[in-house]
């Protein structure tokens, strides 16, 4: 089918529930936060169409994750990796964001190779990229440490609704979790669609949170030769370093620039999703957060729902 033919529905997830209210776009029923595209001409189904479309290139790389999956980390590394050095790049991941650019012709303006992001579902990636095998890194993450990060960034993001900045960990793990009202839907069916897509599609390479911080060095020379780029030790061990959680977070905070144009833009979304603020995209970057939140009852629902979930799939969680 040509992404031309894609049928789409945009609809709306409104709900309240006491003091707490859900209100976001949803395209065939996944959610999206209040993005630029939302201001332009066809919206968000209009964007998926032009993503679907996207001209990509034989040394462009996609980094698909679901949120809070270490998205920024790998970003980094990606970056450090294909041009051969461990210095990190000024421009923002926000700039190539493929459903978060006000103008999706900005990548079109990137040095090569690119490095593009998304959180997007594996069916709605740029179609070239994956007929014509072009190559695709996907980090993941325990699920519970993902939605724990998940409920600290939408306090501040405001991402499902005016009211969530007041929202308790109790009401998110009954409605976003369990109940999978969620912006980009549940982690389970992203991974699932995800592991079925690696069954047919070899160039798709899998990263583990949970791995990159046990033994960095030996993630970063895996995904080295999935690139097929040249990485001494040393280029290695500097990149290690320069992505360790508390440097990353340093240089993000003193040198990572987003397009002007794309910080206008967020500026005019603001008007009509009044009180967001900008989220925290490294807040403490460990494993086992979740203990920190989940109850021992909310840990027995959950473990239950992976065991539902899960079931006859090859995705992997990772402690």
């Amino acid at each position: 089918m040509m992404a031309s033919e894609v049928y789409l529905r945009e609809g709306r997830f409104h709900q309240k529930y006491g003091d707490l209210e859900f209100d976001y776009i949803t395209i065939d029923g996944i959610g999206f936060p209040p993005f630029p595209p939302v201001l332009v001409e066809g919206g968000f189904i209009q964007r998926i169409k032009d993503i679907l479309n996207i001209d990509s290139r034989p040394d462009d790389v996609l980094l698909a994750t679901y949120q809070k999956c270490g998205t920024h980390w790998t970003n980094e590394i990606l970056n450090m990796l294909l041009q051969g050095n461990a210095s990190y790049k000024e421009e923002s991941k926000m700039n190539y964001m493929l459903e978060a650019l006000h103008d999706l012709k900005i990548i079109d303006r990137a040095k090569f190779p690119r490095v593009l992001n998304t959180h997007i579902p594996y069916k709605w990636f740029p179609r070239k990229h994956i007929e014509n095998g072009y190559k695709i890194v996907h980090t993941t993450r325990n699920p519970k440490d993902a939605y724990t990060s998940w409920y600290h960034h939408q306090k501040l993001a405001l991402e499902m609704g005016p009211n969530t900045k007041h929202m308790t960990w109790d009401q998110y793990f009954e409605h976003a979790v369990m109940g999978k009202k969620a912006v980009y839907g549940s982690w389970f069916d992203y991974e699932k669609e995800l592991s079925l897509a690696k069954e047919e599609n070899k160039n798709i390479y899998t990263l583990h949170f949970e791995n990159l911080k046990k033994d960095p060095e030996t993630e970063i020379k895996g995904l080295a030769k999935f690139l097929g780029v040249d990485a001494s030790e040393e280029l290695v061990r500097d990149i290690a370093d320069k992505c360790m959680f508390q440097n990353l977070k340093k240089a993000d905070s003193e040198m990572k620039r987003t397009n002007p144009d794309m910080m206008k833009a967020f500026a005019e979304v603001q008007k009509i999703a009044p009180g967001r603020d900008k989220p925290v995209m490294f807040r403490k970057g460990i494993v086992g957060d979740w203990k920190n939140h989940f109850t021992v009852a909310q840990n027995e629902q959950f473990d239950a729902l992976c065991d539902k979930e899960l079931k006859d799939t090859k995705v992997k969680i990772i402690s």
